[in-house]
Order: C-alpha cells, then structure tokens, then sequence
C-alpha cells in the first residue's frame, strides 16, 4: 500500500536487527507501528463518510492483485449466516421454553418472526452470487481505524487483514455507519459512490451488498450477546438497542429498495 502511494498506514516498524516483532524472554511479542494524530471518521458528517468509502475503494484498488497467504481466511459469508440463523433459532427455542421471561425476552420473541424471515431470504439470495474468496480484506474498516490527519486519511489497525471476499469490509462499514444514522438514504448513497470513485460495484457487488444488508446481523448480535452471557443478567442498555432495531426497521427497508435499483433485485 505503501509502495502504491498509500502511504498514510500504521506499518510495522522493524526493530534494531531487522525482525517484525521483539520477543522477551518470557515468550511475549510486541509489535510497534506508526501512529497517526487525527479524529475518528464521523459517521454522522456525509462528506467524511464518502471520503471514508473512498479510501477504502482506493485500498481494495490496490490489493486487488496483491497475492494473498493461506494463513488467515475469512469464513465464507453463505456459511457464517447458515451460523447465525442457527443461533438465533436456539436462542428462540430457549426463551420460549422459559416460564418466567423478562423484557427483553418478550420483545425479542415478539420481533423473531419478521427478522428471521428475512435472514432466510438473505440465506437464499446469497447461493446464487457468486462471491470472491482470494482477495486481501482489511478485515476491521470501522470508524474508529479511519483517522482525519491534517496529513489526508490515515488507515489503521491491519491485524485482522485476511483473505476473502473485499466487499465485506464496504459491508461492515455501511452497516455501522447506516445504523448509526437511522438508515438515512442520503447518508448511504454518499458511502456507495465515493466506494464506486476508485472501485466499479457493478450489479453483482450492489446485490451482494444489499443481500448482506438484508439479514438482521444487529438483531442477532443482540441474541447471541443475551445467551452466551448466560442470561442472569441483562443491561438495560441491549434493551434499547433491541427497541432501536426494531424502530429502525421502516427506515432500513426504504434504503435497501434504493439498493434494488441499483442490483436489479
């Protein structure tokens, strides 16, 4: 990245004899990188998050011919929502099977028809795009690794760089940065196109967005938080954002039929 003019990323910085890491005689490793002075992307700014798209674009551009090793490989994304689906059915059979349920457990039971539904519909669309499994990702582009520099945009935080399919990064990114805005369409038109600046989406990577869009990932991060916490208790604050979800869902829908136009779904 480096090399092909991306120079605003936190590299490693070799120690004295040349190595990526120095070990301690214990056996622990320590890693130094550069550090960038700047703020977060906001997600809230549309400007920032189309420059934020961009850069990711940009990157993708780059490491799209970059040969990737063996050692780190994303989970294929047809297989992760199988996963989650799972997940999400168990953690409905155990509420449901509960003679005294609480708040939450009420609501969520109450929301699991719809949001299920809809990650089966995802589970479907998504057998038949076909998805690449060899490209550099980042692996963890949020907001908090985009950094505003008086400099230009510095990217940080690689060490969840693996191999996979690209776009889960834009995925991950628009999510978060669509959740955070209550599904403002103008918001997500700003993030596609400033992507689009530096790497074409074409019909097949806006539908594979928008399938990956479709499955209720918040919703079921909010199940699987509540059982592998073992239940004996629950923040108030997952209440609110169970209801947030659920509130957000008209919004999410009039922002994925902008992406049917865009896919031809």
């Amino acid at each position: 990245l480096f090399e092909a003019g991306m120079e605003m990323t936190d590299r490693v910085i070799k120690t004295g004899d040349g190595k990526d890491f120095a070990e301690l005689e214990t056996g622990e490793k320590y890693v130094i990188t550069r550090w960038f002075y700047g703020e977060e992307c906001n997600l809230r700014n549309e400007k920032t998050v189309r420059e934020a798209a961009e850069n990711l674009g940009k990157m993708h551009r780059i490491l799209a011919n970059f040969p990737a090793g063996d050692e780190y490989i994303q989970e294929p994304e047809a297989k992760r929502l199988e996963r989650h689906s799972r997940e999400m059915k168990r953690v409905f059979a155990y509420m449901k099977s509960k003679k005294q349920k609480n708040e939450f457990e009420i609501f969520a039971m109450d929301c699991f028809p719809a949001f299920y539904e809809n990650g089966m519909e995802a589970e479907e669309m998504l057998k038949g795009l076909e998805t690449v499994s060899d490209k550099v990702c980042h692996g963890d582009y949020n907001y908090h690794n985009v950094l505003f520099t008086s400099r230009g945009i510095a990217t940080t935080c690689f060490n969840k760089a693996c191999r996979g399919e690209p776009l889960m990064d834009l995925y991950y990114f628009l999510r978060k940065t669509m959740e955070k805005n209550n599904w403002e369409t103008s918001i997500g038109e700003a993030a596609l196109n400033g992507y689009e600046k530096q790497m074409s989406l074409g019909e097949e990577g806006n539908r594979f967005l928008y399938v990956m869009l479709r499955y209720p990932e918040k919703y079921w991060k909010l199940l699987n938080q509540y059982y592998n916490r073992k239940k004996s208790w629950l923040s108030g604050r997952n209440m609110e954002k169970l209801i947030g979800v659920k509130e957000q869902t008209a919004r999410k829908e009039k922002f994925l039929s902008t992406m049917k136009e865009r896919c031809g779904v």
